[in-house]
């Protein structure tokens, strides 16, 4: 009990693994009668909270709850009770099967298999992939979601002068894509949430007060 009274930090969904890993390495113990370098035992757990932690945040946070969230919205915006179903159900079912067969895997495996893994790369890969699995979900749901667009027009030398037309030549979406990508750098920055919120409430109306946004195109 004192032995595991460590600090312990790392994602809930890749906890289970560790626990059942140390539970096996325990009954080692147990069973070669004390000959085990026990030391080992708060050694791996040490040692695998960081990188599982990483791997966990972006399986969980970084793929789980984004596509959950990418498929609900659809639903939840036509005032459909299936959106928030299909994300408790999307979001919820991997991360209890992770972590069930995670404890299975991480009591039968033991020390040596997670050694090699870590030696191979493979967690770094695994992680790598999610994380640009992620970034595409983010970047697909800022071009569908995201309604930012600029109502502005204007007559110069005779012809008319459309503001939104001019920056869908630039690039299609650079309004969504600029103020996703603003308040990712300003919430990166570990600000609030709830701040970035009034400041987008705040600019709606300072631009549509300007003629920039909000009128009839």
């Amino acid at each position: 009990m004192l032995r595991h009274q460590t600090f312990f930090n790392t994602t809930p969904m890749m906890a289970p693994f560790i626990m059942a890993l140390n539970l096996s390495m325990e009954r080692e113990n147990h069973d070669t009668k004390g000959k085990f370098d026990v030391t080992s035992i708060t050694a791996i757990k040490s040692a695998l909270m960081g990188p599982f932690a990483g791997l966990g945040d972006s399986v969980q946070q970084g793929a789980l709850r984004i596509i959950a969230t990418g498929i609900a919205i659809g639903f939840c915006q036509k005032g459909m009770w299936l959106g928030p179903l299909l994300f408790l159900l999307i979001y919820n079912i991997p991360n209890f099967l992770i972590r069930w067969y995670g404890a299975k895997l991480g009591y039968t495996v033991g020390q040596d298999f997670v050694q090699k893994a870590m030696a191979n790369g493979i967690f770094k890969t695994i992680t790598n992939a999610v994380s640009v699995l992620g970034l595409m979900m983010i970047g697909a749901m800022t071009a569908q979601y995201v309604t930012f667009t600029s109502t502005f027009v204007t007559k110069a030398a005779g012809q008319t002068f459309k503001l939104q037309a001019v920056l869908d030549q630039i690039l299609p979406g650079l309004l969504p894509l600029v103020l996703v990508l603003g308040c990712f750098a300003y919430l990166r920055k570990k600000n609030r949430p709830v701040r970035v919120l009034v400041a987008i409430l705040v600019l709606a109306f300072v631009l549509t007060f300007l003629g920039l946004t909000g009128g009839k195109a």
